[in-house]
């Protein structure tokens, strides 16, 4: 994949809300797609994003994404997991900052217990 290859995360499954509260804190805004057209002819909610992110979240169990990337035609292409990981070269640590994120979001879930 060259420098330039711009990749996107769906949150799917049970895991959809973490994922997304995950993600919106560790993006920015403007890197939520919604209803965005993609090569399989229907529409997803993406998250722009970086190799690295794509990377740590798609091999960690507290969340379930699928892959998307745009191809050299502009469109928007599903990324088989097994394939993205023979196309990288090199591995790219995790981003500390999402354990953190994940951590923050479960804690203000939690309900305090009334005594």
């Amino acid at each position: 994949m060259s420098p330039e290859t711009v990749w996107y995360l769906e949150p799917v499954g049970s895991k959809t809300m973490t994922t997304n509260e995950t993600l919106a804190e560790l993006l920015q805004k403007e890197d939520a797609c919604t209803n965005v057209m993609c090569a399989d002819k229907e529409t997803h909610n993406l998250w722009r994003c970086g190799e690295r992110t794509v990377r740590a979240f798609k091999d960690d169990p507290r969340f379930e994404v699928v892959i998307w990337r745009r191809d050299d035609g502009g469109d928007i292409v599903r990324v088989e997991p097994d394939s993205f990981d023979k196309k990288q070269s090199t591995p790219t640590p995790s981003n500390p900052r999402i354990k953190e994120i994940v951590e923050r979001l479960r804690r203000s879930k939690e309900k305090p217990v009334s005594p």
